[in-house]
């Protein structure tokens, strides 16, 4: 599963708006959008809150 892949099924099996997704990592909606979109993010890469937030 890519990423991207990954970052949709977490959102919508804990039932979070993109807006919440971005607050609970720290990120703005513009980035979750470029994620999700499979552009890159290097800022949620190199974040340390991503896979406890995932897991």
């Amino acid at each position: 599963m890519s990423a991207a892949a990954r970052l949709t099924a977490v959102r919508k099996q804990k039932r979070l708006t993109q807006q919440a997704l971005a607050d609970a990592l720290g990120l703005h909606v513009p980035q979750v959008k470029r994620y999700k979109s499979g552009r890159p993010c290097h800022r949620w890469q190199r974040s340390r809150r991503s896979p406890r937030f995932c897991a």
